[in-house]
């Protein structure tokens, strides 16, 4: 999703635009681990939004990461 942070003005001053995705991951707790160590060692900077671990299924987890990077291009990332 995409959500505008600061609409650019007339003035040619560029917007600020906040482009977030929701990551599911399923596997056993050390799986999930190294799978959210390797999504924080990627080149582009991710902020977190929101972090949810359904343990219910043993050994199985789920865990649904939300994540965001900012913009100044609206149409920077579509997925």
């Amino acid at each position: 999703t995409v959500t505008a942070l600061f609409v650019g003005s007339d003035d040619g001053a560029p917007g600020l635009f906040r482009h977030g995705m929701t990551l599911r991951l399923e596997g056993d707790y050390l799986a999930l681990v190294e799978a959210v160590r390797r999504i924080e060692a990627l080149p582009w900077r991710f902020y977190w939004s929101s972090l949810a671990i359904d343990a219910d299924r043993s050994p199985t987890r789920r865990i649904e990461l939300r994540v965001y990077t900012v913009s100044l291009r609206e149409e920077w990332m579509r997925v």
